[in-house]
């Protein structure tokens, strides 16, 4: 059997297995986490450093699938719908656990997050987040915009790149810059009189 027949014996399956599944049928949609979890789990491993972390997203993949089966048009291949998914988690699953915090400082970090939720009133904000509220609105716009790209939607150097038409050191240099000015602002306006 050749790749593309085997390939569309597959589909035929999985298409087979979704409409029943679709139906209720438990069994059926077993059959598609057996067809497709090893493809998912290589999808998020190499993109993971601890494959615990990819054990854990395949499975919060399926459990996300099986709660939008109905939403799901079996004319569609199953396997790129639950790739899609597991890109989608992968992204916020980075964006909450970014290792490396903005300007190498892990209470920056925490505060440009609380910064952008907004959650608190200006007046119940902690000075660490009113003064990086002031610091991010001395940015030149270029700069805030750069910000808030990566460090708040998430985007990925490739994006940024792709965005501006710059090269990757270029921005990472300009990233870097920024997130030191960020933090030598912040400190400044937290400790006037150093």
């Amino acid at each position: 059997m050749t790749d593309n027949s085997k390939e569309n014996a597959d589909s035929e399956d999985s298409r087979k297995w979704i409409r029943q599944a679709q139906s209720g049928d438990l069994v059926a949609f077993e059959k598609i986490v057996r067809a497709e979890q090893d493809r998912v789990r290589a999808y998020l491993a190499v993109r993971l450093s601890r494959s615990w972390e990819a054990e854990d997203l395949a499975q919060e993949v399926f459990i996300i699938a099986f709660g939008k089966l109905n939403e799901f048009d079996p004319s569609r291949r199953v396997g790129p719908w639950l790739i899609g998914i597991a890109h989608n988690l992968l992204r916020n699953h980075l964006r909450k656990f970014r290792a490396e915090p903005i300007g190498g400082s892990e209470e920056l970090q925490l505060a440009l997050d609380a910064y952008h939720e907004r959650s608190e009133p200006e007046q119940d904000r902690a000075p660490v987040i009113v003064a990086l509220g002031e610091c991010l609105e001395a940015l030149p716009s270029s700069s805030r915009k750069l910000v808030t790209a990566r460090y708040v939607n998430g985007e990925s150097i490739k994006e940024l790149r792709k965005e501006t038409g710059r090269g990757h050191s270029s921005l990472t240099m300009q990233l870097h810059r920024i997130r030191t000015a960020l933090m030598t602002c912040v400190e400044r306006k937290l400790n006037p009189s150093s």
